[in-house]
């Protein structure tokens, strides 16, 4: 991964969730499509061992400061490169509460909508588009808002701690 300069430094060692709040509203920059495959891998090493317990992973949460992340959709962890929504249901219906690997021990009640369709970029530089509902669509909007910068305190209730 030498060709990927951001991540110079990283080391098993160093293998954490990112917590400063700066870092993760900066916006991401998209993946090159020649990088896709190497950033993938990368995101499966960064995250392989932090799983437990998880939905999803952006890359600027584990120092990948790409548009990809990885998510648990169906019971499988899937992997997505600069997707964007591309459709969605009507409003923001749905309350979720949710917690934050980067914000541990705190949870917020955000509004999102009830299903998605998403476009996303394959290693091969293909364009896929998929649709998500529920539970499945609810973890897609959480990580693509990391990847804008947004966190869960930016737009949503604080609950009771956790």
């Amino acid at each position: 991964f030498s060709s990927l300069p951001y991540l110079e430094g990283w080391s098993m060692g160093k293998r954490r969730v990112v917590k400063d709040i700066d870092v993760l509203h900066q916006k991401v920059q998209q993946a090159e499509t020649s990088q896709i495959s190497k950033l993938f891998s990368q995101l499966l090493i960064n995250t392989i061992n932090q799983r437990e317990g998880a939905f999803g992973f952006a890359g600027n949460q584990v120092r990948i400061p790409r548009h990809v992340f990885t998510a648990l959709i169906g019971g499988k962890w899937r992997f997505y490169a600069n997707a964007v929504l591309i459709g969605q249901s009507g409003e923001k219906e749905v309350d979720s509460v949710e917690g934050c690997l980067s914000l541990p021990n705190e949870s917020y009640q955000v509004k999102r909508y009830h299903w998605i369709a998403l476009e996303h970029e394959l290693p091969n530089g293909n364009l896929q588009v998929d649709m998500y509902k529920e539970m499945d669509a609810i973890i897609i909007q959480h990580e693509l808002d990391h990847l804008n910068g947004i966190l869960i305190s930016d737009h949503g209730i604080k609950q009771g701690e956790n």
